[in-house]
Order: structure tokens, then sequence, then C-alpha cells
């Protein structure tokens, strides 16, 4: 990319994901209205003893609120073990009537995961058709999205501390975390300039070395102070667990989305304290519709595709029965925090019913995908490997 002052410059957006991915900022958005309450037609066995000793078998329903629960607290165990350092943090938005946020703010960790299920556990089952005017199909995620989106806008200390970097210093933290990662500061005219420091980006100073020949036939050394930046993108990602019933639903969403970013974004450019706010320069969306047991899915899976400038959108729907919960669940969380699965195949263990004996089991690993590449890197990783 060749600028107006002629420098050239191997400048990409892409390089501020390596300093906050969007997966740096996620919002897990509930639906906590009227789709999730409907049975998720996979009841709990369960075994006690009576007064007499005798044991007493019953089963108990679920709803599909329960399962976004359950969803949501392994996304929770997978973020929490693979990233302990607070470089990822989460959010939780329940969208009903009054659409809340669980937490006040990003903080510096994750919550624990006995504080999020007493979370959740107080907030009590979704609004039954019946308290939402009897529509069993009503949906308050216009409402929950606006605070999503909202919520996004709102930085967090790792952000404000590497906005305030040097840029050099912000591009050798850049090549530090990705390696051969060809990147430099972005050389700046006046429009950029003043635009990047409306936005409080600060602006550094480099000298640009050109060799040139002159009259003589001799080559000189033609030296050219430029000013340069560094813009740090504000991305995040939000995780919507819902139940939807078409396509048509699924672009809905999407609209609602992308509108409710521009509607922020014109009401940031308007203030003028913003020490703890950013536009949205861009929002993952990720969409798990939940299915009750044995229902097949009425819209199409697809991976995270753009959709416009400021939004791109990933579908799964899964049922919720047993493993294909799980399955829909890490299904999600692979692409949006880049995560890899391995299979650690053929463990031996012994089973407590039976001590003598040990079954081989095979163990999957989410793990991040920069295991994989150093593997590579140090030649201990090949296509022809089993």
């Amino acid at each position: 990319l060749t600028m107006e002052d002629g420098v050239s410059s191997k400048f990409s957006p892409e390089a501020s994901d390596y300093l906050l991915p969007p997966s740096h900022k996620v919002i897990v958005l509930m639906d906590h209205g009227p789709r999730l309450a409907v049975d998720a037609n996979c009841p709990v066995s369960t075994a006690a003893k009576n007064a007499s000793g005798e044991k007493k078998k019953s089963t108990m329903g679920r709803n599909l609120w329960t399962m976004a629960v359950e969803a949501t607290l392994e996304a929770h165990r997978v973020v929490s073990d693979l990233f302990p350092d607070g470089s990822r943090l989460i959010r939780f938005v329940l969208a009903d009537a009054v659409s809340r946020k669980l937490s006040s703010n990003w903080g510096k960790t994750l919550l624990r995961q006995p504080e999020l299920l007493a979370q959740l556990s107080s907030t009590g089952t979704p609004t039954t058709a019946a308290g939402a005017a009897g529509d069993a199909d009503a949906t308050f995620l216009p409402l929950g999205v606006q605070l999503a989106v909202e919520t996004l806008s709102e930085t967090t200390d790792r952000y404000t501390k590497m906005r305030s970097m040097d840029p050099k210093e912000q591009v050798a933290l850049v090549k530090y975390l990705s390696h051969s990662f060809a990147w430099k500061i972005h050389p700046t005219n006046t429009t950029q300039e003043r635009m990047w420091q409306e936005k409080g980006v600060k602006l550094g100073k480099t000298t640009v070395t050109k060799t040139v020949m002159n009259p003589n036939g001799e080559e000189d050394e033609d030296k050219k102070d430029v000013k340069r930046a560094c813009y740090l993108m504000n991305k995040g990602s939000i995780l919507v667990m819902t139940r939807l019933k078409s396509d048509e639903e699924v672009a809905a969403l999407e609209k609602e989305v992308t509108e409710a970013i521009k509607t922020r974004n014109d009401l940031i450019a308007k203030m003028k304290e913003r020490q703890c706010t950013a536009r949205v320069d861009h929002v993952s969306l990720f969409i798990l519709n939940l299915l009750p047991a044995g229902v097949e899915a009425a819209i199409a899976n697809k991976p995270l595709t753009k959709i416009n400038e400021t939004l791109s959108c990933g579908v799964r729907s899964c049922n919720v029965k047993g493993d294909q919960l799980i399955t829909g669940v890490h299904g999600i969380l692979m692409p949006l925090y880049d995560l890899v699965s391995t299979t650690v195949a053929g463990i031996p263990m012994k089973e407590e019913s039976n001590s003598s004996t040990s079954v081989n089991y095979d163990v999957e690993l989410l793990h991040q995908r920069l295991a994989h590449s150093e593997l590579a890197r140090n030649g201990l990783l090949k296509e022809t490997m089993p």
C-alpha cells in the first residue's frame, strides 16, 4: 500500500487483532423470553431414598432456558481454562422485558463459575407465553442487542493501556505477538491525522530514508520525517443463545445489530468525554440456535461470514440432548476464540465398577491454534502424522 507521501507501507487493520482480537470482549446474550420457556424434551432421571430407605425414581423436565444455562457454563469453563490471564473477557446480558447486564464493568478477570451460576439462578425461569400477552413467539432480543452493543463500546483496562502506548511500542508488541507478521506503522495524511486525533489516537514520528539519484548520477539519501499512527480498533463478539425459526429471523437479527452499532457510534461521536467508551469498529455475531430434542432445524448453518463493514455473522443449530449440546457449544467457541481440537486416542482408564480391567478412551482437547503453528514451525507436526 503506497500512501500519499509516497512511502510504502505494509500496514493492515488486521494487525490490531494481534493486540486486541474480537474475542477480547465477548457478550453472551441470552434470550430470557417465551421462546426458551418451552420443554427441551430431555428430562433428567433422579433417584432418592424415602423415609423407609427405599429408592424412588422420578424424572424432572427441563426447558430450553435450562439448557442455555448449561451451554453458558460450558463456554465459561472452556474460556477460563484456556485464558486464565484475563486476556479474554466475557459479560452476560439477559434479553427480556427489562434487559439487564449481570456485571457492571469488564473487570480484569472472568467471573468465577459459582458466582456466574448464582447470578443465573437468581434470574428465574423465562417469561412464559401467558406473561407475554399470550404470544409464545414473542422476543425481547432487540432490547438485548441494544444493550449488548452499548456494552461492547465500553473500554477494557487492556484497551485503555494499549491505546495510550507509543505507536512504536504498539508495533513492537504486534511483532512479538505475531512472530513474523509483516507490519509497519501507518503513515498519515492530514485528513487521517485529524480523524485519528479526534479518536484520541496518539501519533508518533519516524524518519523515512529513501535513496535518490542526484543530478551528477550519484546516489544520495533523502530523509523525510513523517507522522504515523497506529489505530487500535475496538472489536468485539456477541454470542446469542436463542431459538430462531427461519432464515428471515436471522437476517432480521443481523439488521438489528447493524443498526444498533450505527446508532451507538453516532451517539459516541457526539460525546465530549469519551475516556471509558470507544466507537464499535466491528462485531462478530455468533448465533447458537437451541432446539428441543428431536426437532429439526429450520434455519441453515453458516460459518462466520461478512455481512457488511461492521458486522460478520455465523450460525449453528444444535439439539440440546446429551453431548449434542456440548458439540454445538464447542462448534461456536472454536471460530470465536480461534481454537482447534486435538484428540488423544487410546488412553487406558480403569472403570470404577470393575477395577481389574481397563478400557481405552479417546479424549478431545480444545486449545489455541497457536499450539499447532508452533509445532509446525519447529518441524514437530507434519501432514503425514496420524
